[in-house]
């Protein structure tokens, strides 16, 4: 006897996987694993989750500390490799989505910080003789396409959580990366507080943004609140 809920608990996933191709690619993928497959499956994600983080903070590391140095390219060739190991993860009937996705976050958190550099928020001192288009120069864009990865990765465990886990953990973590990045000399802060606050703002709600964007987009069972 099927548990009541069961039926309109199914129908609604099939509906989902009707609607989206790629969804139902992976649901018949996970129906036919088998459970030592899926214990690799876990074990090979908390590998790919931890590559992700610590991936991403040290290529980031790379990209700003070049930057410091007037490279403004070094951190673009570094964060390619970072996201290149990334696309390689996804699923390959999710990838061509994937690229869109990534390139698509990046042109936002780009184009929202080379706003705040033209009104004077956001200073790039040692970019500005190797930059002189008037936008946040090309380390920037890496950064946020390198950021655009962990939706997928190190921050899916987001996903099914309430809104404000996302715009709490990007109103803290952008700040202080922010100011990593003035202790390494690539970026300088405009308007000393007001810059932290609108930072705090911005990250809060790309985070929140991303996330969602990316859950909508891919997981068929996730749960947003």
């Amino acid at each position: 006897m099927s548990r009541p809920g069961a039926s309109s608990s199914l129908a609604a996933t099939d509906w989902n996987a009707e609607r989206h191709p790629n969804r139902r690619l992976r649901l018949l993928s996970e129906t036919n694993d088998s459970s030592a497959t899926r214990g690799s499956k876990r074990r090979m994600r908390t590998l790919q989750n931890v590559w992700n983080a610590l991936g991403y903070n040290l290529f980031w590391w790379v990209g700003v500390s070049s930057a410091a140095r007037g490279d403004v390219w070094t951190g673009v060739v570094a964060m390619s490799v970072f996201v290149g190991v990334a696309l390689w993860w996804a699923p390959a009937w999710e990838r061509a989505a994937e690229r869109r996705f990534l390139f698509l976050a990046a042109f936002v958190g780009w184009g929202l910080d080379s706003l705040m550099h033209q009104l004077g928020v956001l200073l790039y001192p040692s970019s500005r003789a190797a930059w002189t288009l008037g936008t946040s120069p090309p380390w920037i864009a890496a950064l946020w396409i390198g950021f655009a990865t962990m939706p997928r990765y190190s921050l899916a465990w987001l996903k099914p959580r309430p809104w404000w886990w996302s715009a709490a953990l990007g109103a803290t973590g952008g700040p202080l990366a922010f100011y990593a990045g003035t202790k390494l000399g690539a970026i300088a802060p405009g308007y000393d507080f007001a810059t932290y606050a609108i930072l705090a703002v911005e990250y809060a709600l790309l985070t929140l943004f991303f996330v969602r964007w990316h859950a909508r987009r891919f997981d068929a069972t996730s749960s947003v609140n």
